[in-house]
This record gives structure tokens, sequence and C-alpha cells, in this order.
């Protein structure tokens, strides 16, 4: 039996956002503390909003959680963005650009995985040093535009740039 030759990982960085993190943990802490000196759960009612907001709380806390780390994986045909659960795999062979970038906040609109003014996908965990990666869509002649962190966006670019047509 063949077997396909493993895909390699050429390059992996992980950011990590404290900004999130705190964010998320402020706000589900506050919700949470204000259901809790809210204190009335006499009524069937009174315990509906107290489990809704418990349930709001926990979603929150999973989803902001996950938007705490990124990690960009670059492997021999891919390249994955991932927060948490949240990925996004880009075939190598459809990337028809790379450019060093500088992400603002005011233009991605904010962190997590966002659609910015431009009608680029940011996937962004804090302003700064970043790569722009054009993409081809073979199937509908479009090009799709991500932008997202890089602590070394010239060496990532490069790496995509000179591996992926070897």
């Amino acid at each position: 039996m063949n077997q396909a030759p493993p895909d390699t990982v050429v390059y992996r960085e992980s950011t990590i956002s404290r900004v999130s993190f705190w964010i998320t943990v402020t706000a589900v802490g506050l919700l949470l503390i204000a259901v809790i000196l809210w204190g009335g759960f006499r009524t069937p009612w009174e315990r509906t909003v107290f489990w809704g907001c418990t349930a709001t709380a926990s979603i929150a806390l999973f989803v902001g959680l996950s938007f705490t780390q990124f990690v960009v994986t670059v492997t021999q045909s891919r390249l994955v963005l991932a927060f948490g659960v949240f990925k996004k795999t880009i075939a190598r062979r459809s990337i028809i650009s790379t450019e060093p970038t500088f992400i603002r906040l005011s233009d991605s609109g904010g962190y997590g995985v966002r659609r910015g003014r431009d009608r680029a996908w940011y996937w962004v965990s804090t302003g700064g040093p970043g790569l722009k990666v054009e993409v081809s869509d073979a199937q509908s002649d479009k090009v799709q535009a991500y932008v997202f962190n890089s602590n070394h966006p010239r060496r990532l670019g490069n790496i995509l740039d000179v591996t992926w047509r070897s």
C-alpha cells in the first residue's frame, strides 16, 4: 500500500494576545458578578435569565479564549491560520503574492477574524507587523487577500514565495 509522503512543517509561529484574554475575562467576569449580585432566583423567569446569562458567559469565554493564541503554520503544501478551533487552510499553489505590511486595528476592525474595509480577511491578534497574502480561486477567477500577524513577515513571505514553487 502506497502512502503519501508526510506534509512536513516548514515554518510555525505563535502569537499570544494578552489584550483579548483580559477583555474576555473582564467581560465574562462582570456578567457573572452582575447575575450573582442580582440574586433573585425564586421564579422560573428569574432562573431562565440566570441560565441564559450563564450560557452566554460560557460561550463568550470559549470564543474569547479561542482568540488569545494565533498560530501560523506553513507546510510543503499549505498555509494554515488558526485561532484555537477556528482555522483557515490555504493551498500553497493558490498563493499569488505575499507582501509584508503593518496591521492597524482601524483597518481590520479589531481583533480576531474580520473582513476589513479593503475586503481582505484579517486574522489579527494584535496590531503591528503582518503579512498580506493574495490567493487565487480557480473556480471563480477571483483573488482574495488575507492579512495576518507575523513577527517575521519578510522571512515568512520569502518562505511562501520560494517553497511552493519548488
